[in-house]
């Protein structure tokens, strides 16, 4: 049997000009030199040395460690999804049995600012001490038994959702960590600086970290903003400022008017520390992050510029607002007659 150890030195050279009529007669050549007995046998070897050198070859297409980290961070976003679907369902079943507790089991209605970064993380957070009150209750007391003797059923459906939750909570944790480990593996550096969670999203975003190292800072800084950018182009809404870089507490921690400078630095630092991981180059990483932090506070000493009651900026010259192409289509024909039938 043909293994991977019997081809080590075997190279496959397209230019060579005995190639073409090799690979027409090797079978024939082969019994002919009585290297095997039939052809049966040649063909035999021939297909295990094919398969050997396909496996060989697919091994070497296997994705990195950057596209592992990527589809992990697509599951922990699809996991926060379903805890914040099936944690808002396990509460309100549990404040028809305890309507009392309802102060004690704060919703996502408490939350003021849904245009937080952190918004998910504090819902879930949420969800968590709901049921370690759940746990609590259900294992000290019990509902008012109705007259179908269904209290009992209801109570343990209820128990085993929260105990299943509680669960997905763990598993949540670990693939964070896993998250962490496998990009201080495939890219230390940008990790350090957008951080190794919203690092692997930009790398899922952009499809690999080299194709990340290879984008212009400005396209990284609107990474996840696809939307935003087409309601821009086609409707001439304001351009976004800024994508996925928004959790990160550079452009987060700053204030409105100096978000998009703050988002635009960071995108730069990011393709810095991207470059450096995916092609193996020298970077001081302290130097990097410590002239980061100097551009973030120089960005945030800036006063905010003064408007007017419109909220215009005074001093600057007023420019209309660029139509999109379904309004210069419309007043193109606006003008125009309609064709007679």
């Amino acid at each position: 049997m043909v293994t991977s150890s019997d081809l080590d030195g075997f190279e496959h050279d397209p230019d060579n000009p005995a190639r073409t009529r090799l690979s027409k007669e090797m079978v024939d050549i082969a019994v002919e030199q009585g290297i095997y007995k039939s052809k049966a046998d040649a063909n035999k070897v021939l297909r295990e040395v094919g398969l050997v050198v396909a496996s060989r070859e697919l091994s070497m297409r296997r994705p990195g460690k950057d596209v592992q980290a990527a589809q992990a961070v697509r599951m922990l976003d699809d996991l926060n999804k379903v805890i914040e679907r099936l944690g808002q369902r396990i509460r309100e079943w549990f404040l028809a049995l305890y309507p009392d507790r309802v102060k004690q089991m704060p919703g996502p209605e408490t939350i003021e600012d849904h245009d937080d970064p952190q918004y998910h993380a504090i819902v879930a957070e949420l969800h968590r001490k709901n049921l370690e009150v759940i746990h609590r209750v259900l294992s000290s007391e019990r509902p008012i038994a109705s007259d179908d003797g269904a209290s009992d059923a209801t109570l343990d459906t209820v128990r085993a959702m929260a105990n299943e939750l509680m669960n997905l909570f763990k598993e949540r944790d670990r693939l964070e960590q896993y998250i962490s480990a496998t990009m201080e593996e495939a890219a230390p550096k940008l990790a350090q600086i957008a951080g190794p969670v919203l690092g692997a999203r930009l790398i899922a975003q952009a499809g690999s970290l080299e194709r990340l190292a290879l984008k212009a800072s400005t396209v990284v800084q609107l990474l996840g903003a696809r939307k935003a950018v087409f309601r821009h182009l086609r409707h001439g809404q304001r351009p976004p400022k800024h994508g996925l870089v928004f959790v990160h507490p550079a452009v987060s921690g700053s204030q409105g008017h100096q978000r998009g400078k703050a988002a635009k630095v960071l995108g730069s630092y990011i393709v810095q520390a991207a470059r450096s991981d995916a092609f193996n180059s020298d970077l001081d990483i302290d130097e990097l992050k410590s002239k980061l932090d100097k551009k973030i506070e120089q960005i945030r000493t800036k006063p905010r510029p003064e408007t007017d009651e419109k909220g215009e900026r005074i001093g600057r010259s007023k420019t209309e607002r660029k139509p999109g192409s379904r309004e210069r289509r419309r007043q193109k024909t606006r003008g125009q007659d309609r064709p007679r039938r």
